[in-house]
């Protein structure tokens, strides 16, 4: 047997260790939008996941001081976009900090008024549930209003390793969601 290398979580580059580190777990990339009276706001998130079938809510995380999570906790609403195959450039673009993020994006409008791009996989628009304090990050809660998931046909992308790509869906065996009915029970 062979005794695994334990990783101190101290020390003045601990941070940027374990980012690197949970960069091995592979999340989804989606952009999150909100108004701030009728300017756009937007920014790439890789860690948003369902908390709830009933109601249907879901969850993300953002960095403190993040000027689109500010927008989000003082209007209540934010509409998420799940990024597909072809939407890398956007996926980059909304994840820095440029203030030119949502030039020559095709946009239309949720019902909500939502910044909602035209090409995701799946959209969804959200009413601010609750934010939780999470270390450096804040966690958005939010009950889904509405979603449409027939705008665009591609695999959804997925981060991992500091990498964008889609999803060879082609690759996986189907699991039917009924099948998974013990997991309710653990």
């Amino acid at each position: 047997m062979t005794t695994a290398r334990v990783t101190p979580l101290t020390g003045p580059d601990a941070a940027t260790r374990f980012r690197r580190a949970a960069g091995h777990l592979p999340t989804g990339a989606s952009v999150v939008t909100a108004l701030d009276r009728h300017d756009p706001f937007g920014m790439t998130v890789g860690s948003l996941t369902c908390a709830s079938y009933d109601p249907p809510m879901i969850i993300f995380f953002a960095q403190r001081g993040s000027r689109t999570a500010s927008v989000i906790e003082a209007s209540g609403w934010f509409g998420v976009n799940v990024l597909g195959r072809g939407a890398e450039a956007q996926c980059y673009r909304f994840a820095s900090s440029a203030p030119d993020r949502f030039d020559d994006i095709e946009l239309c409008e949720s019902l909500s008024g939502m910044p909602r791009l035209r090409r995701a996989v799946l959209w969804m628009d959200c009413r601010l549930d609750s934010v939780v304090t999470a270390g450096d990050h804040l966690g958005f809660l939010g009950r889904v209003q509405d979603y449409d998931t027939t705008s665009c046909r591609e695999q959804p992308l997925v981060y991992c390793k500091s990498r964008i790509a889609p999803l060879n869906a082609g690759s996986g065996r189907h699991l039917p969601t009924e099948s998974l009915t013990w997991w309710g029970e653990l």
